[in-house]
């Protein structure tokens, strides 16, 4: 759920703080770019004719989801393929192919679990400016969602949507790459509770990644949702935030693996949550 009038203060602040902080310690010798995070996009895209691809896992966990006065249980799985190609130095193509599986458990009802694929996701995204000493790394994304997944069981909304994104990315020091996010997502005519409604979603997340060594790095997310919905004129809203600490490894065979865990920091957030990812490059 997803943007508040604070979100372009906070933006532009980030942004003076990387651009700050790279003039003072980036170091052109020992430049690497850092493209592996679980909540934030990066700002970086794939070299002309190569490919990425990416694995990933979790699961979410809501204890005391509040609905219609009731406490409600659920839980989230969800597994994706995320596939990125280079076109061409400044156009990368991306797939991303979801599966979810819900499980709601109601006061004085058994589980219910519903699993499927989700809505696949394609989209291309522009390098705006190439990082340098003193300037952060700035693209543009922009994605369709299909509508592939069952909205009847919440694995979809049922209908296309649009979400353009803008990303930055920054190494402050060698070793210390900073990125930053923010993003509008929007699907109109869909069906809630037999309704239609419009949604609109905006997005904002901040991460740092340290190398602790040569194979090893420790991250931290910070990642944020604000969503609102109208219908016959009502609108209903929530804001989820999550901070997010995680680690990453990389193999001699060329993978990246890594973990992370999620905290819920707001009523509108699942509570707490946690991933696995691989990546490779070739």
């Amino acid at each position: 759920m997803k943007t508040y009038p604070y979100l372009k203060y906070i933006a532009s602040v980030s942004c003076s703080l990387a651009l700050a902080s790279g003039a003072l310690f980036a170091d052109e010798e020992e430049e690497y770019s850092h493209d592996f995070l679980f909540l934030v996009d990066d700002a970086y895209l794939e070299e002309e004719g190569e490919w990425q691809v990416a694995i990933k896992s979790g699961v979410f966990r809501d204890l005391a989801a509040e609905e219609d006065d009731e406490v409600v249980d659920e839980d989230l799985f969800f597994s994706e393929v995320e596939i990125e190609y280079g076109l061409s130095e400044t156009i990368s193509l991306e797939l991303v192919l979801p599966y979810e599986r819900i499980t709601v458990t109601e006061p004085g009802e058994e589980k219910e679990t519903y699993s499927g694929i989700g809505d696949i996701e394609v989209g291309l995204s522009f390098l705006l400016l190439h990082e340098s000493e003193s300037l952060p790394a700035l693209s543009l994304s922009i994605e369709a969602s299909a509508p592939t997944g069952d909205e009847d069981h919440g694995l979809g909304r049922g209908v296309w949507g649009w979400e353009a994104s803008l990303g930055s990315s920054k190494q402050l020091s060698y070793g210390l790459h900073f990125h930053s996010q923010l993003g509008f997502e929007f699907a109109n005519n869909l069906v809630e509770d037999g309704e239609i409604a419009d949604e609109r979603e905006y997005s904002y997340g901040f991460a740092l990644a340290q190398r602790v060594n040569e194979t090893a790095a420790v991250l931290l997310e910070l990642s944020g949702e604000y969503e609102e919905e109208r219908s016959h004129g009502e609108t209903e809203s929530g804001h989820a935030l999550y901070l997010g600490p995680g680690a990453l490894v990389e193999l001699e065979s060329g993978w990246e693996i890594g973990a992370n865990l999620v905290v819920g920091l707001t009523d509108d957030s699942y509570d707490w949550g946690g991933g696995l990812k691989a990546s490779i490059e070739f």
